[in-house]
Order: C-alpha cells, then structure tokens, then sequence
C-alpha cells in the first residue's frame, strides 16, 4: 500500500525504500497503490469501508468466507490487514493484465 505522506514516519519511510531496492536488485517488481485506487478497482467506487473491500475479497475467494465471517463476528479487527494484503495483489494482477479485446 502507497505510504501517505502525513501518516508515514521517516522510519517506516526508509524500510519501504529499503524494502523496494531489495526486491529491485533481486529483480522482483515492486508495484504501490493508494487505498482509494485498490477501492475503485475492486468495489468500483472510492471511499468504502473496510468490511465491504473484506466482502468483495471473500466473494472473489470463496475459501476465505469463513475467515470474514470470524472478522464480522469479532469486535477487534484480526483479519483486516490480510484482507487488505489480499486486496493489493489482486489489485496488482487487474492493474498489470493486459486489456482483454
């Protein structure tokens, strides 16, 4: 996920660049994406909550159903972060396929 700048710290800053330039000179493609750009690709809108970006990825891979429906029944959030790393590479994926004719 695309750092935001008024909520990064210069430490978490300098991990990412230097994540990135691991993965670089391992010739693994780093790809950043803004919230609101991974919530227009999946949900076809910005701007939605977490539980409805978690439905859309639960509806995609049915086999994570169970782990959402843990996640609604749940008053602390355990699954949010997996859901959101779900969502990026699915994003990913839709961003860098080729347009089908």
């Amino acid at each position: 996920k695309r750092l935001h700048p008024a909520r990064a710290s210069v430490n978490l800053e300098r991990l990412t660049a230097g994540l990135t330039t691991l993965a670089s000179a391992a010739g693994l493609r780093v790809c950043e994406y803004p919230l609101e750009q991974v919530e227009t690709v999946l949900c076809g809108t910005q701007k939605v909550s977490k539980k409805k970006l978690a439905k859309t990825i639960s509806e995609t891979y049915p086999f994570l159903e169970r782990e959402f429906e843990k996640e609604m029944a749940s008053r602390n959030s355990y699954h949010t972060r997996m859901f959101e790393a779900v969502a990026l590479g699915l994003t990913c994926l839709r961003e860098q396929r080729p347009a089908e004719p």
